[in-house]
């Protein structure tokens, strides 16, 4: 369970991540009644949250059969409220209500064309919906929060999973140090909930945590590249340069392709109230058109105008790297051996093969290079452009005049 809770704290679209993971979690673990991996999709969501939230606290339960406590949720209503943060809480009640596991009994007044809009719907029509189809939710009003945002909160604690007495487990037993930052970012984040109720102090407390575990929580901006060189350098680079991407918020994620990006744009323009910036290597400028013809206000589509990333690498790094991996080769590369009218991609397959490295690949290329990133002058002028746009979008969304660190 622990391997569980781990992913559902990460940073993901929070109904269907639960979705996911909650179907795993009753495919594995749930002897009666037995599902298979069709009869877990037609099951209704209610049943589904209510079957795989109690194999979660049964087995917490087993860790800490000590444990007191009342369960008041303290901790969920605080991730649900943090979730209303980075998402439109509309977008996330629109998903589980449209989902084809809500089951809910047709209200008067509720035609399909408002279920595809969530904002149609009042306050209340939405409750009926969920009482409707099993939840019966007491909506808590937050004053600082939206219906939607209250409503939201509401709905996600109608099943909830005891991390309390999972915490306490791991503070009594000394194992949070082997726990992901995830895990370590929400249990220090109870144990601040227990001096302070206050969802606002609490989230201002939770940017502080990122910058002590260093890590990308409270993100600011939802950085897509399109794959894995991107994926490993960039926030190797963000630390050496001083943009540290974790203590300012970035966070990072590979769509697996340029062909992915525009899905994953798609994907997540309406749910994330936070700004995404896209990052798109030459050969992909077509899709980068396509989505600067649908992108919200907020965001933005930066293009590498020399090429892929590879092309922005400066020349002493690419060298350090080749010379610093096949030192036992001896069989070193000079500089000159790396300058061409061709891509780099093109020159380091084509020096793979004369100096007999192997295989060239893009991912063992992109992990020998972290490895001898090092000091700022790695940093290419490209690269810091780069950083330059995302520190603007920063400035803009937090109304600020002065360079972040």
């Amino acid at each position: 369970m622990i391997k569980y809770s781990d992913k559902l704290l990460r940073f993901r679209d929070p109904f269907l991540n639960k979705l996911k993971i909650y179907r795993e979690v009753i495919l594995k673990n749930c002897v009666i009644p037995r599902f298979n991996s069709n009869t877990i999709k037609s099951l209704d969501l209610y049943s589904l949250e209510c079957i795989a939230t109690e194999i979660f606290n049964a087995s917490i339960k087993e860790l800490n059969s000590t444990f007191e406590n009342k369960f008041d949720n303290k901790l969920i209503n605080y991730l649900s409220f943090e979730n209303t943060k980075f998402f439109s809480s509309t977008k996330l009640i629109e998903e589980i209500i449209n989902s084809e596991n809500f089951f809910f009994n047709q209200q008067p007044g509720i035609t399909l064309d408002k279920l595809s809009n969530i904002e149609n719907l009042s306050v209340y029509e939405i409750n009926e919906l969920f009482s409707s189809a099993g939840y019966k939710t007491k909506i808590k009003k937050h004053p600082e929060l939206s219906g939607y945002d209250n409503i939201y909160i509401s709905y996600s604690n109608t099943f909830s999973i005891n991390f309390e007495s999972l915490f306490d487990y791991f503070d009594k037993a000394d194992l949070l140090t082997k726990t992901s930052l995830w895990v370590k970012r929400a249990f220090y984040i109870w144990k601040y909930l227990l001096l302070n109720q206050n969802f606002n102090e609490v989230y201002c407390y939770s940017l502080e945590l990122r910058k002590s575990l260093n890590f990308p929580v409270s993100p600011e901006i939802f950085l897509i590249v399109e794959g894995i060189t991107e994926e490993k350098l960039l926030p190797m680079f963000s630390c050496v340069h001083g943009f540290d991407f974790a203590k300012n918020g970035i966070y990072l994620v590979s769509a697996g392709g340029k062909n992915q990006v525009l899905k994953m744009y798609k994907d997540y323009k309406d749910k994330l109230c936070i700004p995404i910036f896209i990052l798109f290597d030459f050969d992909a400028e077509s899709i980068g058109k396509e989505i600067i013809k649908i992108k919200r206000e907020i965001d933005s589509v930066y293009i590498i105008n020399e090429g892929e990333f590879e092309d922005i690498l400066t020349y002493q790094l690419i060298l350090k790297s080749i010379n610093n991996s096949f030192s036992i080769v001896n069989n070193n590369v000079e500089i000159n051996e790396l300058r061409s009218e061709a891509c780099m991609v093109n020159v380091l397959n084509s020096l793979w093969k004369i100096k007999g490295y192997g295989e060239f690949s893009k991912a063992s290329f992109a992990k020998m290079v972290k490895d001898n990133i090092t000091c700022k002058t790695d940093v290419s002028s490209s690269i810091e452009n780069i950083f330059n746009a995302l520190n603007l979008v920063l400035k803009n969304k937090n109304g600020e005049d002065i360079p972040r660190q």
